[in-house]
């Protein structure tokens, strides 16, 4: 007889012309056990079928969950979840168990629920192009008005997004302000007219014959 590991063996009769052997898959494992008797005289059955149950454990993290674990073997895996409103998180959640390729101690994953927030936060390392001005951070009262800074040689018309009203995403976005476009010797080495400032001197000058002559540089 060949007895391995797996299985629950119940052999009443061995005698090839009258081969008697039952079996079933023990207790931590799975699959449908099979009894093949031997082909010659004096040989050993042989048994086939039965596998380790595999399983799929709790995720370490579960914040923003409510979890129903009914079965957490990979074959059989049966896992309800749903977003944990009471504490302020919505979505729709959904439990993906662990690949049968995965290693016998992997996690299925629970995705889909994010955490509500009531405030939007000040984007960070705000660039230096804005002037801020943050009224109110609410996600329902919203309202951050900006300038661009023209000191630092920033143009455009700045506006403030809200945020997604999400932990995580919890920053308001704010763009539109651009370089100053710079035109240091004349008006034609521009597209478009020049936003920056520069000097405009005036001249007078006398010619050899005692005329007179002004204009800009």
């Amino acid at each position: 007889k060949n007895i391995t590991a797996g299985y629950n063996v119940s052999e009443k009769d061995l005698a090839m012309e009258s081969f008697d052997v039952t079996a079933q898959c023990e207790e931590v494992y799975e699959g449908n056990a099979e009894v093949f008797p031997c082909t010659e005289p004096d040989g050993e059955y042989t048994l086939s079928g039965c596998r380790p149950i595999e399983f799929c454990f709790s995720p370490l993290d579960l914040t923003g969950y409510v979890v129903r674990e009914t079965d957490l073997t990979k074959s059989n895996f049966n896992v309800t979840v749903q977003c944990d409103k009471a504490n302020g998180w919505e979505g729709d959640a959904k439990a993906t168990p662990c690949a049968e390729d995965d290693p016998p101690d992997s996690h299925y994953t629970v995705t889909g629920c994010r955490e509500k927030v009531e405030f939007c936060f000040s984007p960070p390392n705000l660039s230096v192009r804005y002037i801020v001005s943050e009224h109110n951070l609410t996600i329902d009262g919203f309202n951050v008005t900006a300038i661009c800074n023209r000191a630092e040689g920033y143009e455009g018309t700045p506006t403030a997004t809200p945020c997604s009203g999400y932990a995580d995403d919890p920053f308001y976005k704010i763009e539109g302000c651009r370089p100053l476009q710079q035109c240091p010797f004349s008006y034609h080495e521009c597209d478009a007219k020049p936003e920056k400032n520069f000097a405009v001197h005036s001249f007078a000058a006398i010619d050899a014959y005692g005329r007179s002559a002004s204009g800009l540089m």
